[in-house]
């Protein structure tokens, strides 16, 4: 299209490149903004919520805290946003990750690597997140709409912290202002 921008003319600028990490910030956000989010459910079947939320459970809390999916049949898809928000987040960060060299960084190259670096920690810890309660997952490094099949947890945490060693040696150390 001439007059729309598309993932291939978009990341052209510093400015839209930081446009498009704000956008893989906001994946987090959907991440947990959610009721069934990795550290919400993670509380609710621990020890640490004897009985799960309270006395006065949902149904959907009551089948977590039972490990009973028969208390409520109607929630057997419980997970169904969590799953879906995680992967809107990772492509966010992989189509980010993938354009970044297209933009033009004039005379600033270490702000393509802080981008990137932070593009990868929030890869990376919503794959932690996924890896701990999905255990076997597509694991995707680049953009795509393939349905491809589940990693072993190993080769997850393989691309964790590849993720995280990028982000350590090339996020620049000044703090934002």
């Amino acid at each position: 299209p001439l007059t729309q921008k598309t993932d291939i003319t978009y990341y052209t600028t510093p400015a839209e490149a930081q446009e498009a990490l704000v956008g893989c910030y906001d994946g987090l956000q959907l991440n947990y903004a959610d009721v069934f989010s990795m550290p919400v459910c993670a509380e609710t079947l621990s020890d640490l919520c004897f009985g799960g939320t309270g006395a006065n459970d949902a149904d959907d809390f009551k089948m977590l805290d039972e490990f009973d999916k028969d208390v409520a049949p109607a929630y057997m898809s419980i997970y169904n946003n969590t799953w879906i928000n995680c992967y809107k987040t990772i492509f966010r960060c992989n189509m980010l990750i993938s354009r970044i060299k297209q933009v033009d960084w004039g005379n600033n190259p270490q702000l393509s690597k802080d981008i990137e670096s932070e593009a990868r920690f929030i890869r990376a810890f919503t794959y932690f997140d996924m890896v701990r309660m999905f255990e076997k997952i597509p694991l995707l490094s680049e953009p795509s709409t393939e349905n491809i099949p589940q990693s072993e947890p190993d080769e997850t945490y393989g691309l964790i912290v590849e993720d995280l060693l990028y982000a350590i040696n090339n996020m620049s150390a000044k703090p934002y202002s």
